[in-house]
Parts: structure tokens; C-alpha cells; sequence
């Protein structure tokens, strides 16, 4: 069979954008309302502070306060500011077919299919015990249970990481009406999710996160046309996406980012243009306002 073709019906997954819609983020949830609260609540008391007549402790901590609602609310900004910049190249990024992807800025939806390579199968911690098949991205890392006590023998345990491991593979992503050759080690960072499976003996653990054939897969990069040599043997020309492969280049003004789910998962964890830019400008604003008098 051609990997690059489209299945028999022609038809787009079911999970695809183009399929179930772009979902938008709520307007006003009460991850705002709690940010609403907290500042009031710290301005008042810092007002308070200020106000009452003693030793100076209480002034002290009145400006500390309000410095530190200063410093809060920019750091509530600027990470808000990111998730909606975010949120927009996703949603303004119309999502692509497969069939008829174009060679540049482009997101796609689809399902993890073998490469010209096929998968690749890894044994977790170098142990043919704790092996994994039909892998194209991974990271697994390995941890001791260590005990260790201070100089007032209080003692303390925690997991240490020992060793790590990470690679990925060439797959072709396929969205019903055509497959492309994806290349997962161009991305920074591959957004594997959830981890697959997690092994314990006695004071030692191993965990595994994988993207694998089968998984759905959404992927914002930029499309290229591949090179004579990086096309594989017997390839069938008359297929466009076979001359293309997706990378995780990035453009001016414009993330990338490969995930194991798709567009909706993606956005699950995003707010709205309200709750990341207008709700955190206006506490700004307020926050600064005591500096004011």
C-alpha cells in the first residue's frame, strides 16, 4: 500500500478540525474572577497597612505588598499574553488537508502513521524487560528513591533522576485524504503528553512517554519540498504530499509546535482574548494606582 494516499472513502478523520469545528475558548470563567479577588483583596490590605499608625513595621510590609502585587500581576500578564498569542496562531492558522497542503506556514490534524523507516522500538533503561514498539517520538527518564538527613537528623526522601533517554523517528501524519512525511526532530520540543507506562522495583522507577503509530497528532510547522535524496526509493510521483515533508521551522511571528491530540486538545487549557489581555491590563492598572498618591 502507499502511505501518502487517501483511504478508500476519501474522507477526513472524524477528529479533524474541518470535521467537529474550532472550538472557542469561554469569554469569562473563574480563572479571572479569582484573579479579580486576589488583587482586590491584596490592594485593600496593602492600603490598610499603609494607613495604620505604629512602629513602621506595617509600612514596610504595606509597600512590600504592593510591590509584589506589581511584580504578580506583570508575570500574570506576560505568561497570559504568551497563551494568547498562541491561541491565536492556532485559530487564525486555517487547518490544512493533506491533499492539498501548500508548501509553507501550515497546521495539519491527523493520525501517526510509519515513516519510509518504519518505528522504532526502545528499551526503557537500557532493559529489553521494559521494551516499547511502534514509537516515533520519545523521552524516558530513570529515577532513585534517595533518603538523606540534615545536621539535626530530620531526614528527607525524593525521586533523583539518573538517566535519560529521548529520540525520534520520521512519520507520516495521514488526515484520511493524504499522508506527509513529518519530521518530529525539527521541533524544540514534542508535546508527547500523558506518560504511557510508569515501572517500580524496590528504590528504583522507570517512566516513558511516547507519540506511536495509531496516535492522533497535531502539527504546526511549515511544509517543504523535499529533496531528491531525501525521497525514498519507488516513491509514486503523481501524489503531491509525497514530495513534501513538514518541519518544525520556525517562521517570523509564528510558533510551532507538534502535540500527540489534536486542535481541540490543544486548546482545552487556553483563554479567551478577555482573560488573557483585557482582565490582566486592567489589574495592572489598578495595582499601579497606589503608587499614584
Amino acid at each position: 500500500d502507499n502511505p501518502y494516499e487517501s483511504n478508500l472513502e476519501n474522507d477526513l478523520i472524524q477528529e479533524h478540525p474541518n470535521v467537529i469545528g474550532t472550538p472557542s475558548p469561554a469569554t469569562f470563567t473563574l480563572y479571572s474572577v479569582n484573579g479579580i479577588i486576589f488583587i482586590t483583596t491584596s490592594l485593600w490590605l496593602a492600603s490598610d497597612l499603609l494607613a495604620r499608625h505604629g512602629d513602621g513595621t506595617h509600612l514596610l510590609l504595606g509597600k512590600g505588598l504592593r510591590i509584589g502585587i506589581i511584580i504578580f500581576t506583570l508575570i500574570w500578564g506576560f505568561f497570559a499574553w504568551k497563551k494568547w498569542k498562541l491561541m491565536h496562531n492556532i485559530i487564525d492558522t486555517p487547518t490544512s488537508k493533506v491533499r492539498s497542503v501548500a508548501v509553507g506556514p501550515a497546521e495539519l490534524v491527523g493520525q501517526v502513521r510509519p515513516g519510509p523507516d518504519g518505528t522504532l522500538s526502545i528499551d526503557v533503561g537500557e532493559s529489553s524487560s521494559r521494551r516499547v514498539q511502534g514509537v516515533v517520538s520519545f523521552k524516558w527518564k530513570e529515577e532513585e528513591y534517595i533518603c538523606t538527613k540534615d545536621s539535626d537528623g530530620k531526614e528527607s526522601c525524593s525521586w533523583k533522576t539518573r538517566r535519560t533517554g529521548d529520540g525520534n523517528q520520521e512519520f507520516i501524519l495521514h488526515d484520511g485524504t493524504g499522508g506527509i512525511l513529518v519530521d518530529p526532530a525539527s521541533w524544540k520540543d514534542v508535546r508527547i503528553g500523558e506518560k504511557l507506562h510508569r515501572w517500580e522495583n524496590s528504590r528504583w522507577r522507570w517512566t516513558v512517554w511516547v507519540l506511536a503509530a495509531g496516535d492522533p497528532v497535531y502539527c504546526l510547522g511549515r511544509v517543504e519540498t523535499r529533496t531528491e535524496d531525501e525521497k525514498e526509493d519507488g516513491i509514486d510521483g503523481t501524489i503531491a504530499s509525497s514530495h513534501l515533508i513538514v518541519r518544525g521551522n520556525k517562521d517570523i511571528g509564528m510558533q510551532v509546535h507538534l502535540n500527540r491530540g489534536t486542535e481541540l486538545s490543544v486548546l482545552s487549557g487556553l483563554r479567551s482574548t478577555t482573560e488573557s489581555i483585557i482582565v490582566p491590563l486592567v489589574m495592572l492598572t489598578f495595582s499601579a494606582i497606589p503608587f499614584l498618591w
